[in-house]
């Protein structure tokens, strides 16, 4: 992937976890999650697994996001510094 690439994917993972819409949408369905299991029978265990995927699920996206976030600002100061450019 190109400097650019890295920078823009930055970019746009940087606007999805700053948009409040989106980080309330993962925590509502986090948190829905969480309660099911809690909530749950003993004998619900395909309910449970299938709840706890997509916690983690939701968990290794924001992580995700989080990475391209930090890689495209290290990209975008990298490029500044070869350019001899701030901002």
């Amino acid at each position: 992937m190109i400097e650019r690439e890295i920078i823009e994917r930055g970019e746009q993972a940087r606007a999805l976890l700053g948009s409040p819409a989106f980080a309330a949408a993962l925590d509502e369905i986090e948190r829905d999650q969480v309660e099911a299991i809690v909530n749950s029978k003993l004998s619900d265990q395909q309910l449970r697994e299938d709840a706890y995927c997509l916690v983690q699920g939701i968990r290794r996206l924001k992580a995700k996001l989080k990475s391209w976030a930090g890689a495209g600002g290290y990209e975008a100061k990298r490029g500044q510094a070869k350019n001899g450019t701030t901002t």
